[in-house]
């Protein structure tokens, strides 16, 4: 016998050894399997010779991902279970034994910690009485005292939001005896409008872009409602946005002489101008297909021009100074 086949034959002896010496875990029936008579008696393949000794000369420094001598009570699940193979070593499954780690542990313990379940939060800061509350003390004792001012001829009143329209499909529902296919436009370049609407004359001024609104964006349309040179206080009613409330915006807002009315937080339904938007998105880009992103600009553009003129007589109806509150709350906590 070879020298190698030897050394062999005693690396599978040092495994058989390790399997029965911890009978109280399951004894010898629990490892072996209907092929594994061979490798049991000492009679290995020659194919199999180097798994083997591989597993047997493992010492105490072994590698990563090796079985070493101390590991007797876990290497009696190596060997299949499954009714065939052999004697070939197989990967445990279950049970809190298993081979060594390719990595090194994360000791208990470390790392932030979590809460117990993902759909923790925080309390809201206003419960929903105190937020419908707040509404409807703005709204009357803020913005309808200036909306009757403006009424009268003593003011300007605007509503300033933005709108991003991005290059896309708009899906639409109708009424259609056979279906209807829209061609679907692809990419994400976006058209981004900052408004201001007056709630009186009915009139919009904006500045577009097809970068992003900031501090700047903003700054830009503040100039040109002062270029408009109206007679009277001027108030913009507008929401919460970082780049509509920060100390740029507020100083020239005052160089300018114009009053920023900041709405309560959530209030969308109190800002006049997001239903100008929802109109745009109807008339525009609904059902349409625009091939490239100069024609979906092109297509709203055409819109933002006839707001005055061919739109006139929807918008009247639309842009009323009537809005929305949630007085019932009971039918909003359901």
């Amino acid at each position: 016998m070879s020298p190698e086949s030897a050394r062999a034959e005693a690396d599978v002896g040092v495994m058989v050894t390790a399997l029965r010496s911890d009978p109280g875990k399951g004894g010898p029936d629990c490892w072996r399997g209907a092929g594994d008579s061979a490798a049991v008696g000492g009679r290995v393949p020659r194919r199999r010779l180097g798994g083997f000794a591989a597993l047997g000369r493992a010492g105490t420094h072994q590698r990563v991902g090796r079985v070493s001598r101390p590991d007797q009570g876990n290497v009696h699940r190596a060997t299949s279970s499954h009714g065939g193979g052999g004697g070939g070593a197989d990967l445990p499954t279950d049970g809190p034994a298993a081979w060594a780690d390719a990595g090194p542990q994360v000791p208990a313990g470390s790392g932030p910690e979590m809460a117990a379940c993902a759909g923790d939060s925080r309390p809201p800061k206003k419960s929903l009485v105190e937020h419908v509350h707040e509404q409807s003390l703005f709204l009357e004792q803020e913005l309808k005292p200036r909306l009757d001012a403006a009424q009268a001829g003593k003011g300007h009143v605007f509503f300033v939001d933005a709108a991003h329209f991005v290059f896309g499909t708009f899906l639409c529902c109708l009424w259609s005896f056979v279906r209807v296919f829209v061609r679907a436009a692809s990419g994400r370049q976006r058209f981004n409008v900052l408004g201001a609407w007056n709630a009186v004359t009915r009139e919009l001024i904006y500045v577009a872009n097809t970068t992003v609104v900031n501090t700047e964006t903003m700054c830009e349309l503040l100039r040109k409602i002062a270029e408009e040179r109206l007679v009277g206080p001027i108030t913009l009613v507008l929401d919460n946005a970082r780049y509509q409330r920060n100390a740029v915006v507020q100083a020239l807002a005052a160089e300018l002489n114009i009053t920023l009315l900041f709405l309560p937080s959530y209030s969308p339904n109190l800002n006049l101008i997001e239903r100008l938007w929802k109109f745009l998105k109807r008339r525009a880009l609904y059902g349409h297909y625009h091939p490239t992103f100069a024609e979906f600009r092109a297509a709203i553009e055409a819109h933002l021009t006839q707001l005055s003129t061919t739109h006139r007589t929807s918008l009247k109806s639309l842009m009323t100074l009537n809005f929305q509150q949630f007085s019932d709350v009971s039918l909003l906590a359901a």
